[in-house]
């Protein structure tokens, strides 16, 4: 089934080879210098050749495989993993792997797509983590189908990711977001994710339905992603954030706004063809320029919402219920103390030393 046939280097020295055939391919394992190095491995090729542990790498493009991948998370996986992983192979992979025969993926090039992305496409090291886990994936189940003998991209490991403290607007600074808007849909959009604490595509998913005028609550049921079409909201839990103030009255002039063409399942902010509204960027950022405020992400509108109500003093379990956070840590990480909330606590605290001081001195009496 396999032999060991001899080569010589440049030097004299003799090299040991195991040789032997899969399918009809003739495969040359190197063993060494030492013929009972080259019998030991004889004799273990043998044995996995019986066993059927040997098997020829697949010589199919890695793209045709990828179609293949994304056909069995069918029913698999949630709606929402499934276009990760098609947008993640799309944008990234694919321009990279594609073309590539599976056999040809090795250790080394998944290393050149790493350096590829971080210093050519100048991607971020979050980003990559992310990418490098779909493509991992595909591997993986590559070699569970033995499509390959080893997933070549195993031991990638992670990059070192900076935490950022996330930027945020004031409750002062959000008012004059929303007064700089360029007309009620603009603000009404606007005040969704920085009043109520939508997440982008949770504002584009909503539809007519959703909006409860009548007992003033926002059903937040499911995402809309431009590409993908409607999905079940993140972590699958759907939720009602209240709505109240000035979040109403901002609602209620964008509702009158578009008069009587708009029917339950119609989307709350739809462009041309009544398609959900998704370019989000431009209307926030003409607003941020005309209130003279600094630009920070359009998710950090978000961020901005949970911090005022926190700061505003509204229970942390309640805050939490409304953003949708999964737990109360990921509420307080969103919380930001101003300098004034410490003056004013450390006078509290203050007062309170002299209270306890003065009640000493008239006991002392």
């Amino acid at each position: 089934m396999a032999s060991i046939q001899k080569k010589y280097r440049k030097d004299g020295k003799p090299i040991y080879y195991v040789v032997y055939w899969i399918a009809n391919k003739q495969i040359w394992k190197r063993a060494g210098q030492l013929m009972r190095d080259a019998k030991a491995l004889k004799a273990k090729v043998e044995y996995e050749l019986q066993r059927g542990l040997y098997f020829e790498p697949s010589r199919e493009l890695f793209s045709d495989y990828s179609k293949r991948f994304l056909e069995s998370l069918d029913g698999r996986v949630k709606p929402n993993t499934r276009a990760e992983y098609e947008s993640m192979l799309k944008l990234y992979i694919l321009p990279y792997f594609g073309k590539i025969r599976m056999n040809r993926i090795n250790k080394q090039l998944c290393a050149q797509f790493v350096e590829y992305l971080r210093k050519e496409k100048k991607t971020s090291a979050t980003n990559i983590n992310h990418i490098v886990k779909v493509l991992k994936r595909v591997l993986n189940q590559a070699v569970e189908e033995e499509y390959l003998l080893v997933n070549p991209a195993k031991d990638i490991k992670p990059l070192r990711v900076e935490k950022k403290e996330s930027e945020y607007y004031t409750l002062d600074e959000i008012h004059r977001l929303l007064n700089a808007a360029d007309d009620t849909f603009s603000r009404a959009f606007l005040a969704l994710a920085c009043l109520g604490g939508l997440r982008v595509s949770e504002i584009s998913g909503l539809k007519w339905k959703d909006i409860d005028f009548e007992n003033k609550i926002v059903h937040v049921r499911r995402q809309y992603q431009a590409g993908v079409g409607y999905l079940s909201p993140k972590n699958d839990e759907e939720r009602d954030v209240p709505m109240v103030g000035e979040l109403l009255e901002i609602m209620e002039a964008h509702m009158a706004s578009q008069g009587q063409h708009r029917g339950d399942e119609d989307p709350v902010f739809s462009r041309k063809g009544g398609l959900p509204f998704t370019s989000y960027r431009n209307l926030y950022e003409r607003s941020a320029e005309r209130a003279g405020l600094k630009r920070i992400r359009f998710h950090d509108l978000r961020h901005s919402a949970c911090s005022a109500m926190i700061t505003s003093g509204m229970p942390e379990p309640i805050v939490q219920r409304i953003m949708g956070h999964k737990s109360a840590s990921m509420t307080r990480h969103y919380t930001h103390i101003h300098a004034e909330q410490l003056r004013t606590a450390m006078s509290k605290f203050e007062e309170a030393l002299k209270e306890i001081d003065s009640n000493k001195e008239q006991a002392e009496c």
